[in-house]
């Protein structure tokens, strides 16, 4: 993946774990999303 499209990959996760709204199953996908994707920071 280019530079650009780990920012852009990066930024969603970034928004999907701030939003005060979501489920905690949807909170546990995302985890397991960045566990897969190895992704180390998300600021």
């Amino acid at each position: 993946m280019s530079s650009n499209k780990d920012y852009e990959f990066n930024e969603k996760i970034h928004s999907i774990l701030l939003n005060p709204y979501l489920s905690i199953e949807s909170f546990e996908q995302n985890i397991n999303l960045i566990k897969k994707y190895n992704i180390k920071n998300i600021s």
